[in-house]
């Protein structure tokens, strides 16, 4: 049974229950990985968030499984890097807003966040993200 890298880019642990030992949950630890079988990486697709969220994601060269789990890692919103963020604030405030309504993971807005924060925005941009993320300040 071949296993699979999976790692986690978030900030912030993520536990899991693999098949092999259901009583026995792994923790993921920011930036680190844990090598998953095929029937784990099924299972948690398809009874958690972990993976369309972009909580977990699976090591590049495996990234056929994700398709064959429905998750696109091209279209999906969670899997996007810093430089892709830094991309999608070259747009308009408005397709900026149209963006951010497809984000629905915390953890991948407070990525926006951050590089939002090392960027010169203009003030039309900061007021669409303020609006998507009230608890944050922007101005």
């Amino acid at each position: 049974m071949d296993k699979i890298k999976v790692y986690n880019p978030t900030k912030h642990d993520v536990g899991v229950f693999l098949i092999e030992a259901p009583l026995a949950p792994r923790n993921i630890r920011p930036g680190a990985f844990l090598y998953m079988t095929d029937a784990d990486i099924e299972t948690l697709a398809a009874t958690t968030t972990l993976f369309s969220e972009g909580h977990l994601r699976v090591e590049d060269e495996k990234s056929e499984i994700m398709a064959e789990h429905g998750i696109d890692v091209n279209e999906n919103p969670h899997f996007i890097d810093d430089a892709e963020i830094k991309k999608k604030f070259s747009m308009s405030a408005k397709k900026i807003g149209e963006w951010l309504d497809t984000i629905t993971a915390k953890h991948v807005l407070e990525r926006v966040y951050e590089v939002a924060m090392t960027m010169d925005l203009p003030k039309t941009k900061l007021e669409v993200l303020s609006a998507k993320m009230p608890d944050r300040e922007f101005i």
